[in-house]
Parts: structure tokens; sequence; C-alpha cells
């Protein structure tokens, strides 16, 4: 598991840093606990503002892959964008709005 182990994960770590490149470089259960290492960690300094922005999920709220805070389809945190998130440091959707599935969307196919 190359890059950076959970006890790395600081304050200011870019997207990268907390989250790995590539989907391959961290396990969805690494990155999970590194997102919630810097969310702790915010907590910790004041930055409770910050983890309410970046753990909104409202775009997702009856999507059939959110579990929390967590897009379980990607693996990432379900405001990070693979791209805008990554690139831009601005908040999308980590499927992208592609992978949104409401509850009984299978069963109506």
């Amino acid at each position: 598991m190359g890059g950076f182990d959970v006890g790395e994960v600081k304050l200011k770590s870019s997207w990268y840093e907390i989250l790995g490149k590539k989907r391959e470089e961290f396990s969805e259960a690494v990155r999970k606990k590194r997102w919630n290492k810097w969310k702790k960690l915010a907590i910790e300094h004041g930055e409770d503002e910050l983890v309410n922005y970046w753990t909104d999920t409202s775009s997702c709220e009856d999507c059939i892959h959110r579990d929390n805070d967590w897009c379980m389809l990607e693996g990432l945190p379900i405001t990070v964008n693979p791209i805008v998130t990554m690139q831009l440091a601005e908040k999308g959707m980590a499927c992208k709005g592609a992978g949104y599935e409401a509850p009984g969307a299978e069963e109506q196919a």
C-alpha cells in the first residue's frame, strides 16, 4: 500500500495526500480511515464549518450508494469529485451524478 499511512494525515493535507491520486493507491477502508482522521483533526482545530461543508450529503440524500458521508459506489466521500475536487478543491459529487440510484430503481428496470 504505497503513499501515506493513516497517521500521516494532517489538517492541511491535500486531497491526494488524504485519498490518494489513484483508486489503487489505498484500499477503500484505508481511504475511509484517512478521511475520518482528517475530519477529526479539523474538528479538533475548530473547523466544524469546514467539516460540515465537506460532509453535506444533500446531493445524494436518497441514493442507495450513500453510507453517511461516504459514496460506496466510488469509494470516496460523497462531496469529493475525482476531478473537480482533486484538481480544483471544489465540492462536487463522487459519482459525478452519474451513479445516483434512488431506492427501488433496480426493481423498476
